[in-house]
């Protein structure tokens, strides 16, 4: 049986500008998944703001905020179920019509979408079967705490009846866009391809973000234009490719502070010029770069690369020093890698500790030989090199109030954890590191734990397993189970679980932990999977 794409043409089209289409579907291919993974289920069921696109009677797009509860959202494997507290609106989801769903915690800047079709709907309840589900890397989202309410009626609030056929923003729309550091996009496809996956041919919901006024109002030909800048993000280009498809799209701006939302439909879009880049960190320049003052072997097929610091950076008029915290990760930007004039972004875990950054003003990372990057990392850079960089962020980071750590790592997902054992060390906190390698020869900073082991074996313990065969290694061996975890971590129920690795680890991981009754909400998780 032929493998069908994950893309249509038209984002096909676009991706051969910056890449190859075939490079990215068999790169990325694989995350597009025909059911929920068990952390997106998680993910989705604590949710009180959903974001949804599909086309309205007329065939147009169109963009909506579903809110309820925690809990007005469930799924199972394959479907999902919405109560929200507004009704649904009556007519705009029959059976077999194509929706787009995307889910954004802010605070935390955790971002999940689902392309799927409606099994069925009334006034209250809307049922959607999975066509695709997936995670998305966090650009763009200005990270914001929400609370979420019932809808009252206010008075002095934007007027809610949709005003037809105005083309002109009057004042009071005017001023929600200039404010808005984010708005979200509804975009459709609709040529059906014998090649292409039938749930790639789909409504798409997706966002854009930037510093308030990155959407620029002008008027022309009688109406209000809108302009932003667009991004490559990840080269998936599912919103740019449906416009390519048909040159449509719907708006959803939405003040945070007051609640007030502006919904525009039936939008005619035209692209101008190729898609900018867009770092991680919005504040950060394209010039911003970092010098590499170091470079030594971590382990096999492992190596450890030493920065300078970023120079300070300018924020409201004023230079601020870079700092970063155990657990985060930075961004670096790669010109001419992939496509000449192109900009690659890249993101590691900074290996090192917050410490020898104030100590010697440098920071690591650690990097294993995978992809075109990582490899042009391990061939080419030579001390002295600088590469663009973007900026640090992450929320994967160490509480040193909790009362037992539990370090888990996957691989090369050693590398948070790396900087968070220390932060923990440093704070007496009591450690147990429980690292799971194929081999022995891949095992990184393993030295450097079992010496704090044995300095502090009271406060720390480190326990290595290796499940590939490897004669020269005389420890324990296989994989992770419930059995072994519950043998090492006597009080599991009373510490706070960190992981990191590869994704089939971590599920398989988070599922012993539910098994022994660990709640979720002890469990803090970096994924490697972007």
């Amino acid at each position: 049986m032929v493998q069908k794409k994950t893309f249509h043409r038209y984002e096909r089209e676009l991706q051969n500008k910056v890449l190859t289409a075939e490079a990215i579907e068999s790169g990325f291919g694989l995350f597009f998944r025909k059911n929920f993974l068990p952390k997106y289920r998680e993910f989705y069921d604590k949710l009180q703001l959903l974001y949804l696109s599909t086309q309205d009677a007329g065939g147009s797009p169109v963009v909506l905020a579903f809110t309820g509860p925690p809990g007005f959202i469930r799924t199972t494997q394959d479907e999902m179920v919405l109560r929200p507290h507004s009704p649904v609106e009556k007519g705009l989801f029959p059976a077999g019509k194509q929706v787009a769903i995307l889910g954004l915690v802010l605070q935390d800047r955790d971002r999940y979408r689902m392309n799927g079709t409606v099994v069925s709907s009334d006034s209250q309840r809307l049922r959607l079967r999975v066509g695709y589900s997936y995670g998305n890397c966090p650009k763009y989202i200005q990270a914001r705490r929400l609370e979420v309410h019932a809808p009252i009626k206010i008075a002095g609030g934007l007027d809610p009846s949709p005003i037809k056929g105005q083309r002109v923003l009057d004042q009071r729309h005017q001023h929600l866009v200039a404010q808005a550091d984010t708005f979200f996009i509804g975009t459709y496809v609709d040529e059906a391809e014998d090649d292409v996956d039938a749930a790639a041919i789909s409504c798409d919901i997706s966002h854009r973000g930037g510093a308030p006024g990155f959407v620029q109002m002008s008027r022309s030909g009688g109406a209000t234009q809108l302009t932003w800048g667009d991004y490559r993000g990840n080269n998936f280009f599912n919103t740019l490719g449906n416009i390519l498809a048909n040159g449509q799209a719907a708006l959803l701006f939405i003040d945070f502070q007051t609640g007030d939302t502006l919904i525009c439909r039936g939008l005619p879009i035209q692209t101008v010029g190729p898609p900018e880049y867009s770092p991680y960190n919005p504040a950060a320049s394209l010039a911003a770069r970092v010098q590499c003052v170091g470079i030594e072997d971590a382990a096999h097929g492992i190596k450890t690369f030493t920065w300078s610091a970023p120079q300070p950076a300018i924020i409201d008029g004023k230079p601020t020093a870079f700092t970063h915290t155990a657990g985060q990760f930075g961004s670096f930007n790669f010109q001419d890698l992939e496509a000449p004039g192109g900009v690659t972004n890249r993101t590691w875990t900074i290996s090192s500790h917050p410490d020898q950054l104030a100590s010697s003003n440098t920071f690591a990372i650690t990097v294993k030989r995978a992809g075109l990057v990582s490899s042009w990392l391990h061939d080419h850079l030579r001390v002295g090199d600088q590469i663009g960089w973007g900026g640090v962020d992450g929320q994967f980071t160490a509480d040193p109030s909790v009362k037992h750590a539990v370090l888990i790592g996957g691989g090369i997902g050693i590398t948070p954890l790396r900087s968070m054992f220390h932060t923990f060390l440093k704070h007496g906190i009591h450690i147990t590191l429980l690292y799971s390698i194929r081999h022995s020869r891949e095992g990184t900073f393993m030295t450097e734990f079992l010496r704090a082991a044995e300095g502090k074996p009271r406060q720390v313990k480190v326990h290595v397993t290796v499940s590939g065969a490897d004669a020269e290694w005389k420890g324990p061996r296989g994989r992770l189970s419930s059995t072994i975890i519950k043998t090492l971590v006597p009080d599991l129920l009373e510490s706070a679980v960190y992981l990191c690795g590869p994704e089939a680890f971590m599920d398989g991981v988070k599922t012993h932990m539910e098994n022994l009754g660990l709640p979720s909400s002890q469990i803090f998780t970096e994924s490697f999977s972007f």
